[in-house]
């Protein structure tokens, strides 16, 4: 969330900057500014893909999160486990501390401040391992994307294809005929269904 916000005061600020500009300098910059070759930008052919429908109708995306889902979920149930375990061992000698030497309590709380910090680390270990985890699977699905929109932004002689995204958009505005998601997600589930049965 601070990103964006960063973000959005950074654009804001080059946008016054600008504003600013164009008003008290309008002379100055129309002297030195080239001028816009119109022929390149009439023919440049642009479309926008909304990555929150493709990751929800691709189905390479629900496999991997699934996988990535399983996953998390084995991670918590270790850590859970192990954790029920020490609190276990804190339980029992806290039930029988006033059994103990204070030599023996010590040693006994040594023990578990030790076998705490390596719960923490522990936690800390698959925390690292499901952030590996998730920039794999986000890897794999930008390339399998990418990979899928070179060719097709090739055979439709498409120069930029931008994202939209509802909750961080990078296309303010864009005429849903420039909208090629639906195009997207039936190709991409096509190859992925032809690579799960090469036969057909």
């Amino acid at each position: 969330m601070k990103n964006i916000s960063l973000i959005i005061n950074v654009l804001l600020l080059i946008a016054v900057g600008l504003l600013y500009l164009f008003q008290f300098q309008k002379e100055e910059i129309k002297e030195q500014a080239e001028p816009i070759n119109e022929s390149v930008i009439g023919d440049m052919k642009i479309a926008f893909v909304n990555t929150d429908t493709l990751l929800k109708y691709y189905s390479l995306s629900d496999v991997l999160m699934k996988q990535l889902e399983v996953k998390r979920d084995k991670f918590q149930a270790e850590y859970l486990n192990r954790e029920k375990g020490l609190q276990a061992e804190i339980d029992d000698y806290q039930q029988n501390a006033g059994n103990l030497t204070v030599g023996q309590a010590r040693n006994i709380e040594e023990n578990l401040m030790k076998k705490q910090q390596n719960l923490q680390q522990y936690s800390q270990t698959l925390a690292q391992d499901m952030a590996r985890e998730q920039n794999r699977v986000n890897t794999q699905l930008y390339d399998s994307v990418a990979n899928f929109l070179g060719k097709y932004g090739t055979e439709q002689d498409i120069k930029i294809v931008l994202t939209y995204t509802k909750g961080n958009p990078n296309v303010l505005y864009a005429a849903n005929a420039l909208d090629i998601t639906q195009i997207l997600i039936d190709g991409l589930n096509t190859r992925q269904e032809s690579q799960k049965n090469p036969g057909k």
